[in-house]
């Protein structure tokens, strides 16, 4: 007795084509991957550096603004001491 051929079912059809699916496609998912990858170290980077802009910006008003005027402020306070004394 020789064996019959084996009918596929629907299951086994789709098996098939899900891994042909994934075998052609297997290469686009990498490369997109891979760009998205990159979009998303760039957009990092770029809010990296506008994190540091602002830092130094802040660092800048601190010591070149305000600074100078609490140390005016201190320096009133101690006048206004020695006045009173």
């Amino acid at each position: 007795m020789s064996k019959s051929p084996r009918i596929l079912t629907i299951a086994d059809n789709m098996d098939l084509i899900l891994s042909s699916f994934v075998l052609l496609f297997q290469p686009l998912m990498k490369r997109f991957q891979v760009a998205l990858q990159k979009h998303l170290e760039k957009q990092n980077e770029k809010v990296s550096l506008a994190l540091k802009e602002l830092v130094r910006m802040h660092v800048f008003l601190l010591f070149f603004c305000f600074f100078p005027i609490y140390i005016i402020h201190l320096f009133k306070k101690w006048m206004d001491e020695i006045v009173n004394i």
